[in-house]
């Protein structure tokens, strides 16, 4: 059995240290924020981790693991966009609601205007 050196003794240390900061900044993190976007951080987490693992070790996955970080993204891309079309589609909605609104106004200011200044003719 092979004993490890004082420096990799360290270095397992440090990043067992590093590794308990980073989930205790997440756990803070995901109470922070909201649940959805907590939940996208944490999807992308897995691809992340392999990517890292794949610089890592100069080592390629096998084809299955591309396959789940593929899903994984379109998982988190899909939803994203389709929310953002509800967005935009919400946000034209209030706009044409504000315009009529604003056409209504204008045009209620403009019949008082008229009519006082025919009674002020008239006297």
């Amino acid at each position: 059995m092979r004993s490890l050196s004082v420096q990799r003794w360290f270095e397992e240390i440090g990043l067992g240290l590093l590794g308990f900061v980073a989930l205790a900044l997440l756990t803070r993190g995901s109470q922070l924020d909201a649940p959805g976007r907590t939940a996208i951080c944490l999807y992308l987490q897995i691809p992340c981790a392999y990517v890292g693992q794949c610089i890592i070790t100069n080592k390629i996955p096998n084809y299955f693991v591309f396959i789940g970080i593929t899903l994984i993204l379109a998982a988190i891309i899909i939803p994203a966009f389709r929310k953002l079309r509800a967005s935009q589609q919400q946000h034209q909605q209030l706009q044409l609601q504000q315009d009529k609104q604003n056409e209504n106004v204008n045009v209620n200011e403009n019949i008082p205007l008229l009519s006082n200044n025919d009674n002020h003719k008239k006297n």
